[in-house]
């Protein structure tokens, strides 16, 4: 995992696979809620398919698929191709903690049971 820390936020991002990352922002640092959205088992990666950059206002972590570009100064996040082509973006992040509720049966459950 990396770790960036702005203010008392942090940013986690996890590598599951060369083509699965996890974003997670939080006010914890020691948040590890389990994902609703990725169901995958991080894999141990060689040490060659996983690669990190550092400028003085970015940092870039590496897979032969994927970029992941975040801003220090902002915690901003950028998902790009391997060629630099833009994917998704994610800025103006809040650190407000939502209760996520599926439902089963009908009846309401918050994610955590």
């Amino acid at each position: 995992s990396y770790i960036f820390q702005l203010d008392t936020k942090y940013l986690k991002i996890r590598v599951y696979n060369e083509k699965i990352v996890r974003i997670t922002y939080s006010a914890d640092i020691s948040n590890n809620k389990k994902s609703v959205m990725i169901t995958a088992v991080p894999e141990d990666l060689p040490e060659d398919a996983l690669s990190e950059e550092r400028t003085d206002t970015e940092c870039f972590i590496k897979t032969k698929y994927l970029t992941v570009a975040v801003d220090k100064a902002t915690l901003n996040v950028k998902f790009l191709r391997s060629d630099g082509t833009l994917l998704s973006s994610a800025s103006g992040h809040s650190l407000v903690e939502y209760d996520v509720f599926k439902t089963t049966s009908g009846k309401a459950l918050t994610a955590s049971e």
